[in-house]
């Protein structure tokens, strides 16, 4: 097999995963995070690093997985309207839906660690602008990956995988969220 073979076949490894453990693997990495998250708040330079490697891998791999390998399909400017018109004769699209949110969870749990301050602030604003920040530019990445799709012809371009995407970012921030509040 060749590398490309290879990370098809670990991401389709992933993807045929019962929704109900992907769904548990999200809950873990939150709770893992935010123990973790709070665990270095001694050794925060770390942690930011560590974070900030694993956010540029996250993206890395939300690219490769979004543009890579596809081919045309469209594009759909109604949110969730392909998927509410065909859910009863493919219930798969539940599943593209749920994995769209998980592709761009992992950047979500990582980023506002990695972009954090490391000053503990009783200012509210400043504390979650890590959170606001990468909720936006999951947003952004999201809605670039779309563009490229469609002009592209690299697969479908949807304004419901944006969402989903960006979803998959916010719930992922939640781990940062929490720590934060722990730890003031």
């Amino acid at each position: 097999f060749n590398k490309l073979s290879r990370r098809r076949m670990m991401f389709r490894s992933i993807y045929i995963q019962p929704l109900k453990t992907i769904i548990a693997i999200m809950i873990s990495l939150l709770i893992v995070w935010t123990i973790a998250g709070i665990c270095f708040s001694k050794h925060k330079n770390v942690w930011r690093v560590l974070n900030g490697i694993l956010a540029v891998f996250s993206f890395i791999a939300v690219l490769f997985f979004t543009i890579v390998d596809r081919t045309a399909d469209g594009i759909y400017t109604m949110p969730f309207i392909r998927s509410i018109e065909h859910i009863k004769a493919q219930p798969e699209l539940i599943r593209e839906m749920i994995m769209n949110a998980f592709l761009f969870f992992p950047f979500g749990l990582t980023m506002p660690y990695a972009i954090g301050s490391n000053k503990i602030t009783e200012n509210n604003r400043k504390k979650y602008l890590p959170v606001l920040i990468t909720i936006v530019t999951a947003f952004l990445l999201s809605i670039g990956i779309e563009l490229i799709q469609h002009l592209y012809n690299f697969g479908n371009a949807e304004l419901s995988d944006i969402i989903m995407n960006t979803l998959g970012a916010a719930i992922g921030t939640v781990s940062y969220g929490i720590s934060q509040k722990l730890l003031n």
